[in-house]
């Protein structure tokens, strides 16, 4: 549903900015909603997983729009250690709990949405970050300020929350202030509808999608 979600948002010209951007499936789906023509920024922190994203781009023909930075999204910029999982789509900048954990951690680089995508024009900014979706929302502030149509999503996990010390209330907050509304995305079909807070603490993992109204 995600998927279909961008490919429907994203036509030739725009720019995407892919958070958390793993082996890049949902990177492809923008790249290729933009037929080719367009921007693309990637974040992807952990360096073998951000080796076989700078692979798919290239062997997809999309390498040349693209900038892929190794590195975190956080609040602040500087370095963090990195906790490695089973599977490397749960890494996290907070500690792992559970059969996912490996007991693996590295060092890792960080920067704010704000300091890497100064001056950049941002269509749709997707989070995907393991917990660490409010402070890269806190990292972003100036980017969602200056680009008043910004379509954002993100993920929410009741879970994740849970181990970087944050809450629903923490999570809506940078939302709240600016004036986005909230839509949930359908799984299968990709189309938007309305969601109740209330009901998000009954889901493992949603991805939710924000924009201003008449935006």
């Amino acid at each position: 549903g995600t998927r279909k979600c961008i490919e429907r948002l994203l036509c030739s010209g725009d720019t995407f900015v892919d958070v958390g951007a793993n082996l890049g499936t949902l990177t492809l789906a923008a790249a290729r909603a933009m037929h080719g023509k367009g921007r693309i920024v990637c974040f992807e922190p952990f360096s073998d997983t951000c080796a076989l994203l700078r692979n798919t781009l290239f062997l997809n023909g999309f390498a040349e729009i693209a900038t892929v930075h190794c590195a975190a999204c956080f609040s602040q910029s500087g370095s963090h250690s990195f906790y490695i999982a089973e599977t490397c789509g749960h890494n996290s900048l907070y500690p792992l709990a559970g059969s996912t954990n490996t007991g693996e951690s590295i060092e890792v680089e960080m920067t704010t949405l704000d300091e890497a995508l100064s001056g950049i024009p941002v269509t749709l900014l997707k989070i995907d970050a393991e917990g660490a979706e409010p402070a890269i929302l806190h990292g972003a502030m100036q980017v969602l300020e200056s680009n008043p149509d910004v379509g954002i999503i993100v993920e929410y996990g009741p879970e994740h929350l849970k181990r970087s010390g944050e809450t629903q209330e923490s999570f809506f907050m940078p939302f709240d202030k600016l004036g986005f509304v909230m839509r949930g995305i359908d799984d299968a079909s990709g189309a938007l509808y309305v969601m109740d807070r209330d009901t998000l603490h009954n889901r493992v993992s949603v991805n939710l999608f924000f924009a201003r109204p008449n935006s």
